[in-house]
C-alpha cells in the first residue's frame, strides 16, 4: 500500500534557510547611500539598496514528493461458488438448483460464513437442443458471491460445499484482502509526509552549500 503526497503542500524552504544578502555588506551600502543622499530625491544608490531589500525578502519554494509503502496480512478470503442443474423441464431444473443452492448455504454457514456475507450475483435459465434443434432440456445456474472472514476456515468451508453440491458446481474469482485498511492508509501517510520532508531538507541543504560556494 502505497500512499504519495503530492507536490506543493510540502518541503517549502523559508528565507531563513537560504543565504541572504543582508550581512555586513549590504550596511556598508546603506551607510553609503544615506550620507550621499541629497535633497533632490532618490539617488541611484538608494534604488539600488531597496531592489536588493526587496529581492532578499522574497520566498524559495522547493516542491517535492513523498511516497510512504506499508504492508499487511490479508483478514479476508472472497469467491464466487455457481451450481448447474439439468433437467427435462425449467420448473424442475429450477426446483432442482435451488434444493442444492439451500444446502450449499446451510454448509457455509455451518463453517463460519455469515448468512449477509452470502449474495446471489447471477440466475441464468437456458434452453438445452440437440443437433436438429429439438429442445432436450433445461439448465439453471444459481451464483453466489461469498465473503469469509476466517481465512483458515476458508478451505474446508469450500470443500464441504462442493459436497454438499455434488456434481455442477462452479468455483472462481477466489480473493483476498484486507477489511479495515485505514491504519495501514495512516501509516503510509505519515511515511510519505517524513519521505518529503528528508527530501526537501536535502535540496534546502544542497542550495545553501552551492551558494556559500559561489
Amino acid at each position: 500500500m502505497t500512499e504519495t503526497v503530492p507536490p506543493g503542500a510540502r518541503g517549502d524552504l523559508r528565507p531563513d534557510r537560504v543565504p541572504r544578502p543582508d550581512g555586513p555588506a549590504s550596511a556598508s551600502l546603506a551607510q553609503v547611500v544615506d550620507s550621499g543622499r541629497g535633497a533632490g530625491g532618490t539617488s541611484g544608490r538608494e534604488r539600488r539598496r531597496l531592489a536588493l531589500n526587496h529581492s532578499s525578502s522574497s520566498t524559495a519554494t522547493i516542491s517535492v514528493t513523498g511516497s510512504g509503502t506499508v504492508q499487511g496480512t490479508p483478514d479476508t478470503v472472497s469467491f464466487q461458488v455457481g451450481v448447474q442443474k439439468r433437467r427435462p423441464s425449467a420448473v424442475g431444473a429450477l426446483e432442482a438448483n435451488n434444493a442444492r443452492v439451500r444446502a450449499m448455504e446451510a454448509t457455509l454457514q455451518a463453517h463460519g460464513v455469515a448468512k449477509k456475507d452470502m449474495q446471489t450475483s447471477g440466475l441464468d435459465i437456458y434452453q438445452n437442443t440437440n443437433n436438429q434443434g429439438v429442445v432436450t432440456g433445461f439448465t439453471v445456474a444459481n451464483y453466489l458471491d461469498v465473503t469469509m472472514h476466517q481465512i483458515k476456515k476458508a478451505g474446508g468451508a469450500i470443500d464441504a460445499a462442493a459436497h454438499a453440491v455434488g456434481n455442477g458446481i462452479q468455483l472462481n474469482g477466489i480473493t483476498f484482502s484486507i477489511s479495515n485498511e485505514s491504519k495501514l492508509l495512516a501509516s503510509a501517510r505519515a511515511k510519505a509526509m517524513r519521505n518529503a520532508h528528508t527530501e526537501a531538507a536535502q535540496v534546502a541543504r544542497g542550495g545553501a552549500t552551492a551558494s556559500a560556494r559561489s
